[in-house]
């Protein structure tokens, strides 16, 4: 399936005539390590994203599944059978997405967690 001029799938970053520009770049940041800097513009030169990686940022440690943050500051835990990278998460991050999605278990690996719901205060 292709969409418009282009001959790659939707999503894709191509160089079509008619298809999303890229521009690729390389900076100096403030730490003296280089990031690469990626802009996506449409047809009509508006920009759509800019991802900013630093190079040398991503830790051999575990992260949290859902922030993707390390344990630097609260540490991490592994509450359901997950493992690798889906296996660790905060325990304030666990607890915001299961409030939010309105579940008591790991849509992944299906553990059920013990799960206290309170009604919040009325002066929040």
């Amino acid at each position: 399936m292709t969409t418009g001029d282009c001959c790659h799938l939707p999503g894709s970053l191509c160089d079509c005539p008619g298809s999303a520009a890229l521009s690729k770049s390389v900076e100096d940041n403030d730490i003296g390590r280089p990031q690469y800097v990626t802009q996506v513009t449409t047809k009509d030169g508006r920009l759509l994203s800019t991802v900013i990686k630093a190079l040398g940022a991503q830790s051999d440690g575990p992260i949290c599944r859902i922030c993707h943050e390390g344990g630097n500051g609260e540490g991490l835990l592994s509450p359901c059978d997950c493992t690798g990278t889906l296996g660790t998460v905060h325990k304030s991050c666990l607890e915001k997405w299961l409030s939010s999605s309105n579940t008591s278990y790991c849509e992944l690996c299906h553990t059920e967690f013990v799960v206290e719901r309170r009604p919040r205060p009325l002066t929040e």
